[in-house]
């Protein structure tokens, strides 16, 4: 568990401080091995991304007003980050209220997906970085549970968002 959370804060607190970093696309349990001595290594980098910084900054925008509980900068977050004309903050304010008093306490995939099903109750379509984002807070999400079963990643990963949000 230890490696397992060492190999978290190392690939998510670059990203909470706004820097752009590759991502591995298919973390799951079989891509990760240990190695002597407890240290951890992921293998197979077929999946391989990385986000740019304008992408990354408007993510953790929304991470951010979620982990806050704070519907109003959670809505304008999910504006910038699907790229969704500011005329629709009114419209979408309500719905995140809601959706933020059921996803706060949840993992991050949570909060992506709720945002998502946001915009699609409201027929709204964005940028293809808020699936890209669910898809890989997914994988994180998976390698959560099963390495710290009833743990959530917002649970996990707090104190990094708590101090990426302090240094912002």
């Amino acid at each position: 568990q230890t490696s397992v959370m060492t190999l978290f804060v190392g690939s998510l607190r670059p990203v909470f401080q706004g820097m752009s970093a590759p991502f591995h696309g298919d973390r799951h349990p079989a891509n990760i091995v240990v190695l002597p001595g407890g240290d951890i290594g992921l293998i197979d980098f077929g999946l391989m991304g990385q986000y740019g910084e304008k992408v990354i900054r408007a993510a953790n925008s929304l991470y951010f007003a979620i982990h806050l509980r704070n519907a109003e900068k959670a809505t304008q977050a999910l504006l910038r980050f699907a790229e969704i004309p500011r005329k629709y903050y009114d419209e979408l304010l309500p719905s995140m209220e809601a959706y933020i008093e059921e996803a706060a306490d949840g993992g991050f995939a949570e909060w992506m997906q709720g945002a998502a099903r946001v915009m699609l109750k409201h027929k709204l379509s964005g940028s293809v970085a808020l699936p890209l984002m669910v898809k890989f807070v997914l994988l994180v999400d998976g390698l959560a549970h099963e390495f710290f079963p009833g743990r959530s990643t917002s649970d996990l990963l707090g104190s990094e968002l708590e101090a990426a949000i302090v240094t912002r």
